[in-house]
């Protein structure tokens, strides 16, 4: 396609496909592996035969706590959308889908939360000599906010389901006759 093309993969011992990075333009994307900050930019793909692991462990945490009420009510207003990449980023016309950083952004701040206090957000250039920084969202928090609203929702719901089925129960009762009723004359 008359583009340059760098390809970075590692491989495990037994030759499989640990991680994968490549781009179609030179001098765009950084990757420090062992440290962690992974930055892909433009036309850029993590590829392998094994899932993406975070550490975990609980030793290696600090300030552990409850994902707060107003995070989960920042999911509830962030919509996704679906969008077509600029040729800076892409230029293969097809739809894609995800979250806006911006959007992300503005949500927070309606709740009282500055989105430079969290992992949320990031910001990038487009290579070493670019000066104008770009917006990036960790999926994985997403993921997480996702996992705490549908948890939250389950309560309701079954707080919920345990109403509906005692109504259910009283009202098959009165149906059915099996409550005495009374009937109280006011003088």
């Amino acid at each position: 396609n008359d583009k340059d093309y760098t390809q970075l993969t590692l491989l495990n011992d037994s030759d499989n496909c640990v991680l994968g990075y490549g781009t179609y333009a030179n001098n765009i994307g950084n990757l420090n592996l062992y440290g962690y900050n992974i930055n892909l930019t433009s036309k850029t793909a993590i590829k392998g035969n094994k899932a993406y692991t975070n550490t975990s462990d609980k030793r290696l945490k600090y300030d552990i706590r409850n994902i707060a009420d107003e995070l989960v009510a920042v999911w509830y207003e962030i919509i996704p959308k679906q969008f077509r990449w600029r040729e800076i980023n892409s230029d293969d016309g097809k739809v894609h889908f995800g979250i806006i950083a911006q959007d992300l952004i503005r949500a927070m701040e309606k709740h009282g939360l500055d989105y430079r206090d969290y992992g949320f957000i990031s910001k990038f250039t487009l290579g070493e000599n670019s000066t104008e920084e770009y917006l990036a969202v960790t999926y994985d928090y997403y993921n997480m906010l996702t996992a705490m609203a549908v948890r939250k929702y389950s309560v309701k719901l079954s707080q919920m389901e345990n109403s509906l089925n005692e109504i259910t129960a009283k009202l098959n009762a009165c149906f059915n006759n099996d409550i005495e009723t009374k009937v109280i004359q006011r003088v």
